[in-house]
């Protein structure tokens, strides 16, 4: 079975329930155990913030304290809910009466303390862990017609906001506002929350690519770089603009249409079928032409949906092609201490004839 049809196996919670019953066999395990909001998100449907899930060939259930008994028993469809003061004691005497030996967890999640908790189980005997995180990942990197709408809504929500913020963008306004600003816009348009602590970095501050917003108040020539996104129904949003105050040093200037032309050559090449590797080279090749290969130093594009940074990504270390289906974000910049940054990102959806841009933000350089 590839990629595409284990995604059409997992559209639904029955669905995505026989998806990773069928991880049981190909990572040859007797049970699955689930630790991450994200994956319990997408095979169980719980949204709450703890819980654990147990999978094998007969039986589902999600384990959970008395905080989120109820939600669980509304989200959690197909799944039995274990309430348990001690959630893990509760699935580890499972386990054992079931007779369990070799299971599939995620290794990238499982903390110290619960694999030492897991080993300590006097039950359990010779019980192998085996990782099988990438194979949880894999069905979540095609979104289905509902995960879409819902990443759609939050992009729509970003760009929504910042256009609500953009005339507060003067001299003497912080960072921290511009970037309290945006959460409260998305908020009162219906976002959860941010998809992740916004960057707003103006000045020579923009040269730091995660540059979380600081107290440092925007002045006249100063390029800020926003990044920043929305959460809806669980779904991220990812965008960047780079926006002068009251004018744009003719320095900047010409970085930021090296930067934009970058992104555009990426966005006319996009499509189901190239590589994360090949997208990547893409913008990467229009950057080094002009001598700035050494300031972009961070991939062109990563995928998102429960999670920021999901695989597949535009970069050099990924070679296998990238089908229809996903979302990923094109976002190439340059990088000057002393001098500032730019970086234009949008998000689009890879289809078989190139993508569809979900990000509506213009992208012509904009002056305050």
């Amino acid at each position: 079975m590839n990629l595409t049809d284990r995604h059409k196996a997992s559209q639904t919670p029955g669905r995505r329930l026989a998806a990773a019953r069928a991880i049981l066999t190909r990572a040859a395990v007797d049970a699955l155990l689930l630790t991450s909001r994200p994956s319990n998100r997408y095979y169980a449907g719980f949204s709450g913030s703890t819980s654990l899930v147990l999978i094998d060939a007969e039986r589902a259930r999600i384990y959970v304290d008395g905080r989120y008994v109820l939600q669980a028993g509304e989200e959690a469809t197909g799944f039995e809910v274990v309430h348990a003061p001690r959630p893990l004691s509760s699935l580890l005497d499972d386990l054992s009466d079931r007779g369990v030996r070799r299971l599939g967890v995620e290794e990238t999640d499982l903390d110290l303390a619960t694999q030492r908790q897991i080993e300590a189980h006097g039950k359990l005997g010779n019980l192998e862990l085996v990782a099988a995180g990438s194979l949880l990942a894999e069905p979540r990197m095609l979104k289905d017609a509902g995960e879409i709408a819902a990443i759609r809504r939050a992009a729509a929500i970003a760009d929504e906001a910042l256009t609500r913020v953009i005339p507060l963008m003067q001299p003497g306004v912080t960072e921290r506002q511009i970037a309290a600003r945006l959460e409260y816009e998305m908020r009162l348009l219906g976002a959860e929350e941010a998809s992740f602590q916004t960057i707003v970095a103006s000045g020579v501050r923009s040269a730091l690519p995660h540059g979380v917003a600081s107290m440092k108040a925007l002045e006249a020539g100063d390029a800020v770089v926003i990044d920043f996104g929305a959460r809806y129904d669980g779904y991220c949003s990812d965008m960047t603009r780079t926006i002068f105050i009251e004018t744009a040093p003719a320095a900047l200037r010409e970085l930021y249409q090296l930067v934009l032309e970058a992104q555009e050559t990426c966005l006319a090449g996009i499509r189901a079928g190239i590589t994360g590797a090949e997208g990547d080279r893409l913008a990467r090749d229009v950057i080094e032409r002009a001598g700035y290969g050494a300031a972009f130093d961070h991939s062109t594009g990563h995928s998102l949906g429960l999670e920021i940074h999901e695989a597949p990504r535009l970069a050099a270390t990924f070679t296998d092609p990238i089908p229809a289906g996903v979302l990923m974000t094109v976002e190439p910049g340059v990088y000057i201490a002393g001098l500032g940054g730019i970086r234009i990102e949008d998000l689009v959806l890879i289809t078989p004839e190139g993508h569809e841009n979900l990000t509506s933000s213009p992208k012509e350089l904009l002056v305050t």
